[in-house]
Parts: structure tokens; sequence; C-alpha cells
């Protein structure tokens, strides 16, 4: 499905009856002042839909016709998330790993940064030119984008900051207003902001990596050599 120049390869999740989350991919041409990947054909980056902002350019999308681009009916409850299979395998492996949220551990993540093909170094540099996410409307947006981590128990502890990966783009008042007011609620949120950023990325420097021209036609022995050349169990994510 396109919107505009913009091709939607994956509806995360929908939050609430007009705003959902979609994983877009554009030509790196239009996006490189934004991210800085000039090496690559294109960028994942996650965006809000209806009148939201993708990038450095805004989507004026009425709703219901982003409901019917999607096939989903005023009928249907608009807040469940995209189902997980629930027996055997349905849908290609690209959309399992997807489901399944191949891209969202950090095993691979932290498989990706020693054989190179993705450091922290470099998403850290992506959250930086990102737009920072307006988390606190109230707040007025000042200063300069910078990377909030985002702590948890197990990410981090007294002293030991949290792995780039774990990072989102925010305004330098935010980060302030956030550290002194955030709540257990709010953190669990920024957590899975910074989570989606990450597997975003990952997936675009996965097919980058081992030089996959489409996911659609991907298949589970070449997914098995990927995961050999990066010393990953083979299937340490159940497919």
């Amino acid at each position: 499905m396109k919107i505009g120049y913009l091709e939607v390869v994956e509806v995360k999740k929908i939050r609430s009856r007009n705003v959902c989350q979609l994983i877009v991919e554009a030509d790196i041409s239009q996006f490189k002042s934004l991210v800085g990947l000039d090496e690559t054909k294109g960028v994942f980056i996650p965006c809000d839909i209806e009148g939201a902002v993708c990038g450095a350019r805004d989507l004026d999308i009425d709703p219901d016709e982003l409901r019917e681009l999607m096939g989903i009916t005023t009928h249907q409850a608009l807040e469940a998330p995209v189902p997980k299979p629930k027996e055997g395998k349905s849908g290609s492996l690209a959309q399992r790993m997807v489901v399944n949220g191949y891209f969202r551990n950090p095993k691979l993540w932290d498989a990706m940064e020693l054989r190179g093909g993705y450091t922290q170094k470099d998403h850290l540099d992506v959250v930086r030119s990102l737009k920072p996410l307006d988390l606190y409307p109230r707040v007025p947006r000042q200063g300069d984008t910078v990377a909030h981590h985002v702590r948890t128990a197990q990410n981090s502890g007294t002293g030991i900051k949290p792995k780039h990966w774990f990072t989102i783009p925010i305004c330098d008042s935010h980060h302030q207003y956030l550290h002194k007011n955030a709540t257990r609620e709010e953190r669990a949120e920024h957590l899975e902001k910074a989570v989606e950023i990450t597997a975003g990325m990952m997936r675009i420097a996965f097919k980058k990596h081992f030089k996959i021209e489409s996911m659609s036609g991907y298949t589970e022995t070449q997914l098995l050599e990927a995961e050999a050349a990066l010393e990953l169990t083979s299937g340490f994510v159940k497919l």
C-alpha cells in the first residue's frame, strides 16, 4: 500500500480510533537530510498518521480513507493490536518475522553490531537526527534534539547507562521534564517507542548487511544462513 511516495510495509499497531502507527519505506534521497544514511536505498521509521509528521513532511490523511486503504471497516475493533498466529505457520516468512518480533530482539541487535552490520553509534546518530517526539504537548518544545536513554531494571543499573539501542529523540526541554516527572507508565511507553525505532532501523540494516533485495521472497534457508553468519542459535526467535 502506498500513501503518496511512501510505501507502507507494516501496520505496527492502532493506538486509538483515529490514530494508527505504521512503518513506512521511502527513497533515501527524500530522507537523507533526516537520517544521513546515503548508502542505503531506504529507511524504516515510525510515523503517526492523521495529519502527523513523517520525517520532515506532513501527511494530511483522512482517518476514514486510511481505514479503507488498510481494509479496516468501522465495525472492527480498531484498538486491537495485530494478532499473532495461534497455531502453525501462516503468512510469508517476512510477515512472521515482523509479527513475532524478530527485529525487536536485543540478541539480534548485539549480533549485528558485533559483525559490523549496524552499530550502537550508527543508531545513536540516527536517533539524534530524527524529529523529536512530542511526549508532553503541554510543555513547550525547546532546545536541540537529544537521544534520551530509557532506563529499566533490566537494561541499566547504578551508574550504568542503557545501551544506545534504548534511545528516543526528544527536545532538551522535554528531556529535563521527563527526568523530573515521568511516571512508570510513561517510561514503559518511552521504552516501546525506543524498541520500535531500533527494530525498524535493524530491519533495513539486516537487508543491507545480507544484500537482500526484498524481504517478500526471503526463505528459511537464507535466514538460517544469516543466523549462522551472526553466530545466533537457530530459532532464537520462534517463527
